[in-house]
């Protein structure tokens, strides 16, 4: 069965904005990530980002009676690996207590 309707998107917290906002222009000023990036995360923290329309059917949920039977074996075959955990923690530690502009190089952890 296809899917149907259209649903908004999840909203943002305050903290991660904030963190975005102030964190991905200065990656992108370091080369840690492109343009691009940085482009997509601001369109995204505004909620400005584009919405790409969906489809009117998706193949992949196609499903052929015939071919079910012929696929339980393969499926029961196959083995599931977990994808390994990845957390990026980025810190900016210049030294001082300020809450002024931070330009000291931002530290991955």
């Amino acid at each position: 069965q296809q899917p149907q309707g259209n649903t908004d998107r999840r909203p943002i917290g305050a903290d991660i904005v904030k963190n975005i906002k102030t964190m991905a222009p200065r990656c992108d000023e370091q080369g840690v990530i492109s343009e691009t990036a940085n482009d997509y995360l601001q369109q995204w923290v505004t909620q400005t980002l584009p919405k790409m329309p969906r489809p009117r059917e998706y193949s992949f949920l196609q499903f052929r009676q015939g071919t079910a039977a012929a696929n339980v074996g393969s499926l029961v075959a196959a083995r599931w690996n977990a994808p390994r955990q990845r957390h990026i923690v980025i810190t900016n530690d210049d030294g001082d207590d300020d809450a002024g502009n931070d330009d000291a190089e931002l530290q991955f952890a």
